[in-house]
């Protein structure tokens, strides 16, 4: 993928004009019609005119002030000129009624299929013009109920009518999560939208469709443990350094889970070998039934054709086929409970850790570029798993 795709088509083209068009129209017309009341009112411009001379004087002799050069009458005021300020109100309806972010498509998907792209970039279009007709509907209905003047109590059944729209357009949304970036402007705004629609109908749904790609219900988001570092006071590494390779592995086994099911996901032929070797050293998560994939597909088919079961994935993020990223959001998606932790050559940072976390990761362990040409990453790396089982236990995660 190339970043992002441009799916605009002619149709769309002119749903969207017609969608600009419309809320052009809506928001013009009280504006004509009170320009057009204020000039039969003040005249042809008779009080914009006098206002405009440099410096005139009233019937004491003193001289207006400057500030009033261009004032505004407002329902019979003169008020100071200068930009009318936007109250709460007045800018939820520019931000979500009036506003529109054209579709662009910033897609998760590392080096897709041709299959893929197709089923992405069609998805895309769909949920994009599904939401515009949704929008369509809706906006009258909160531009009115926005207001303070203008809203009026809700029906049981009117909001149960609302909210049942609102929840089908939020799931249809969701299933665009394993293949577009939670920040792509067109999918982030169209979130925003539900949740505000849904407050409106509802206050005490407020934060309900909140959106921060996958809401986390399992943990909250800590950097330390996210990177899986050691807590204080412990460091098995020090304690076990003095001992061969394979009595190092077989004393941190002893800190983690035993007979876990593995998979490994990474399409560079060297570090599959690597690992297989220290596995069958002794060195390797000892003890464990691990699986190795550089295909995608070749790990989707054992998951769901042949309906293989994994505790645990170790995946790499720059992966053909969709990429670690995509993996992420399918399992999560279809409801995988499983560990998933990134084994890839990103930095271990705040920012990278949270976006990870939100999109459904459990954890990052660096892993630079021929990092298996090492001797002693194997330790390092069961060593950071210990920690992550250490955390889940302390702080009762769910997975």
């Amino acid at each position: 993928m190339r970043g992002k795709w441009q799916f605009m088509n002619k149709q769309w083209c002119n749903i969207l004009a017609g969608l600009l068009l419309l809320g052009t129209v809506g928001a013009a017309r009280p504006c004509a019609a009170q320009k057009n009341l204020a000039k039969e009112f003040m005249g042809q411009g008779t009080l914009n005119k006098a206002l405009a001379q440099p410096a005139i004087s009233n019937l004491s002799g003193k001289k207006i002030p400057e500030i009033l050069r261009n004032a505004r009458v407002v329902q019979g005021k003169i008020l100071p000129g200068g930009p009318r300020p936007l109250n709460k109100t007045t800018a939820n309806i520019e931000r979500y009624i009036f506003r529109h972010v054209r579709p662009e498509g910033e897609s998760l998907l590392n080096e897709p299929t041709e299959a893929q792209y197709i089923q992405a970039k069609a998805m895309y279009d769909y949920m994009m013009r599904s939401f515009e007709a949704f929008k369509r509907e809706m906006d009258v209905f909160l531009y009115y109920q926005s207001k303070a003047s203008e809203r009026r109590p809700l029906a049981a059944g009117e909001q149960a009518e609302w909210m049942q729209k609102i929840g089908e357009m939020y799931n249809q949304l969701l299933k665009l999560k394993p293949f577009i970036s939670p920040q792509d402007p067109a999918y982030k705004a169209a979130l925003e939208y539900i949740a505000y629609a849904a407050e409106t109908v509802s206050p005490v749904l407020r934060g309900m469709f909140v959106h921060d790609a996958y809401q986390r219900q399992d943990r909250t988001y800590v950097q330390e443990e996210f990177f899986m570092r050691n807590p204080a006071g412990r460091n098995l590494l020090a304690e076990i350094r003095n001992l061969s390779i394979q009595e190092q592995a077989h004393q941190i086994a002893r800190h983690l889970p035993g007979k876990l099911k593995l998979a490994v996901l990474n399409d560079r032929p060297s570090v599959l070998q690597r690992m297989q070797t220290f596995q069958q050293a002794g060195a390797f998560f000892p003890g464990w039934d691990i699986s190795y994939y550089d295909s995608m597909e070749e790990f989707f088919r054992d998951i769901y054709a042949h309906e293989k079961h994994f505790d645990m994935i170790f995946t790499d993020i720059f992966v053909p086929g969709g990429g670690g990223f995509y993996l992420t959001g399918v399992l999560r998606s279809r409801g995988f409970q499983g560990t998933i932790i990134a084994l890839a050559a990103l930095p271990e940072q705040s920012q990278t850790g949270k976006r990870m976390f939100s999109l459904g990761f459990d954890g990052l362990i660096l892993a630079p570029f021929e990092f298996e040409y090492g001797s002693h990453w194997p330790i390092e790396l069961m060593d950071r798993i210990s920690n992550y089982f250490y955390y889940r236990s302390l702080n009762h995660w769910k997975r």
